[in-house]
């Protein structure tokens, strides 16, 4: 056998992917993490070790990167761990500077880049002549922005008056006494399609042996599946084996919380999974590795049983995963223990139930149901029964004499005015007294039954209430954590119905909570025993405020009157049914669309930026992964043409 043929067929045997967990802001902890991965790589006889993107700073840590002290411990944690590499050859994410230069901040130079070190000394670039491989492809969508921390391979390229492939290609490496040529890029570097950018091409075509992705790369539904196709075709298009290493553990920007899943992956030069890093464990990845990746992960939906709900569900079993890794590390993270929940006897607060009670256990969890003379006994018996069957802590505590005394306080107080002598008289009418009750339930009673318990209370809205904010500020709008926020109301009951079926295995969450119509229960109109419910239609509107802000190619009112007014609404946003079963005339379509939008792009919008942070399943999660300003709701001028049509006929 020659070189090349070793290269080929064996190259894969000595390389060994480090998959893991990277806490955001803490160099010191991660480094040790790395030096004992780097210990059991090397007694494993793993002679190529690459760990992940960013792996000893964390990824997601805002303005921490403006913090230069940060900064320089990072930088000398990297160079601890290059002494780690006798005897091997090891490549890691982190942060580099460039001495001398600034940034277009005016800060010290920042690169998000790549080290990397054999015997204890790193290995020089000859493209760029820096100690360090640049990131050349900064993501700057979504809940990226990592162009306003770091320089790149492009303007470095511009600055210098080159060719962009001229400052990249392979690097020479020697492995079980042979010579490598090893190509490295990070994270976005692998996906260069929509940039015209393709670096896996250009190392293969300069006859890398070997190219190695280092990523940071969230969980989203359906990337992990995207990813090995994208990269299958590469390995395979370019006759290249590549080897991409994930970090996992939970990071977030402030508001909204992200979970890394690894799912590190070998593939050799046909393209094919020779290895695959079980999602969320920890672990070197080498080719003796027998788990392999799921390649049809994407397509193992969820069911639901509700009849509000939308036939169509999105949720699949690693949102699941990814939910409870996310929550775990973060009541961990911030030493939470105990989680106190309002129980309305309706599907959201009963599926934060069942998910808080199996991450923390039944005794840490303290359900709360809050009656008012509104509420059915059929939704009262079904809190109680959720928390004997879950097994948690459970008190009932009525509102209706703290409403009393509310009503008796504010109703008919005059207030007079220093400027003059003009005075008013204040009111609360009943839909003031709705939103009485929601603040009465979350900053009086939850809040204090958390202090009592020694926890925390959660916000239980689903993703249609925050797409339209079906919520009271500071009532059930508040809370530590919104963990549904992410879920359309079709995909809580999913969740529900999976916690049931494939987590506790039993019926913890009672059969009449999936069939009882959806209702807040703050007026007599909102009795579910009687008809009464929530004004969202969640057959519909799940689908139509998808198409406003999940869909990757969003949808205004325009687009939507543009197919409701060609008959094609039902294709387009996937019904179950009819539009003319919710609205049999345009008039009626029209003035729902108008109120949901309105409210979409208005109070909804004051209501989010004041909301607690979520946990983002989707690719489009609110909060950062959503940016969004408070402004008027915008109405095309095509829409009002096209609905004057329609209201004219």
């Amino acid at each position: 056998m020659n070189e090349q043929e070793l290269l080929t067929n064996e190259l894969l045997q000595f390389v060994g992917l480090a998959q893991m967990e990277v806490i955001p802001g803490q160099p010191v902890q991660n480094l040790q993490t790395a030096l004992a991965l780097v210990a059991k790589a090397r007694d494993a006889g793993v002679q190529l070790l690459a760990l992940p993107e960013l792996c000893l700073s964390g990824y997601m840590i805002g303005d921490l990167w403006e913090e230069q002290s940060f900064v320089n411990d990072c930088v000398q944690a990297g160079h601890d761990l290059v002494q780690a590499s006798q005897d091997m050859v090891l490549v890691f994410g982190n942060v580099a500077l460039e001495p001398g230069a600034v940034g277009e901040d005016g800060r010290p130079r920042r690169y998000n880049a790549a080290w990397l070190a054999q015997n204890r000394t790193l290995v020089r670039n000859p493209w760029t002549g820096f100690d360090f491989i640049p990131k050349t492809l900064l993501p700057n969508y979504r809940e990226f922005e990592e162009s306003r921390h770091f320089y790149d391979l492009r303007r470095l390229a511009l600055e210098r008056g080159v060719n962009l492939y001229d400052l990249c290609g392979e690097h020479s490496v020697s492995i079980a006494g042979h010579a490598v040529k090893l190509g490295v890029i990070l994270c976005e570097d692998g996906w260069g399609e929509d940039y015209g950018v393709h670096l896996v091409k250009h190392m293969a075509s300069r006859n890398a042996d070997l190219v190695l992705n280092l990523s940071a790369s969230p969980y989203t539904r359906g990337k992990d599946d995207k990813r090995n196709r994208v990269f299958s075709k590469l390995a395979s298009d370019y006759r290249t084996p590549i080897g991409y290493v994930n970090c996992i553990g939970s990071q977030n920007n402030g508001k909204t919380f992200f979970g890394f899943d690894g799912c590190s992956t070998l593939y050799n030069a046909r393209g094919e999974i020779a290895a695959g890093a079980k999602p969320w464990c920890e672990q070197i990845l080498t080719t003796s590795t027998t788990l392999k990746p799921s390649a049809n992960q994407a397509a193992e939906r969820v069911d639901t049983i509700s009849p509000w709900a939308s036939a169509k569900t999105e949720l699949v079993p690693a949102d699941v995963h990814t939910l409870v890794e996310v929550i775990t590390r973060y009541l961990a993270r911030a030493r939470i223990s105990r989680v106190v929940i309002g129980v309305s006897g309706g599907v959201d607060s009963a599926v934060s139930a069942a998910l808080f009670t199996h991450i923390c256990g039944p005794q840490n969890v303290l359900l709360a149901s809050m009656p008012s003379a509104f509420n059915s006994a059929t939704t009262k018996n079904l809190a109680h029964d959720l928390a004997q069957n879950l097994g948690c802590f459970f008190v009932e505590v009525p509102i209706g004499e703290s409403m009393d005394l509310t009503k008796r306080q504010i109703d008919g107080l005059e207030a007079q005015s220093f400027a003059g002598n003009a005075s008013i008289t204040l009111s609360l009418s009943a839909f003031h007294l709705e939103n009485v009750q929601a603040r009465d339930r979350s900053s009086r009673i939850l809040s204090a039954l958390a202090s009592a318990f020694g926890g925390v209370f959660t916000c239980n809205a689903n993703k249609a209430e925050a797409t339209v904010g079906y919520s009271t500020l500071y009532g059930d709008h508040g809370g530590f954590l919104a963990p549904l926020a992410d879920l359309w109301k079709n995909e809580v009951y999913a969740l529900g119905s999976y916690l049931n079926r494939d987590v506790f295995k039993r019926e913890v969450i009672p059969v009449g909570i999936f069939s009882i119509k959806p209702s807040a229960e703050l007026s007599t109109a909102q009795n579910p025993e009687q008809g009464g419910g929530d004004p969202i239609l969640y057959a519909y509107h799940d689908r139509l405020f998808h198409a406003w802000q999940q869909a990757w190619r969003r949808s205004g009112p325009e687009e939507i009157l543009t197919w409701y007014s060609q008959g094609i609404l039902e294709a387009k946003l996937d019904l179950p049914r009819p539009i003319s079963d919710w609205f049999p005339t345009a008039h009626e379509f029209i003035a729902d669309l108008e109120r949901w939008w309105n409210l979409f792009k208005g109070m909804g919008v004051v209501k989010r930026v004041q909301a607690p942070p979520i946990v983002a399943l989707s690719r489009r999660a609110f909060g950062y992964d959503y940016r969004e300003s408070i402004m008027a709701p915008y109405f095309s001028r095509n829409y009002f043409r096209i609905k004057a049509e329609l209201l004219s006929r």
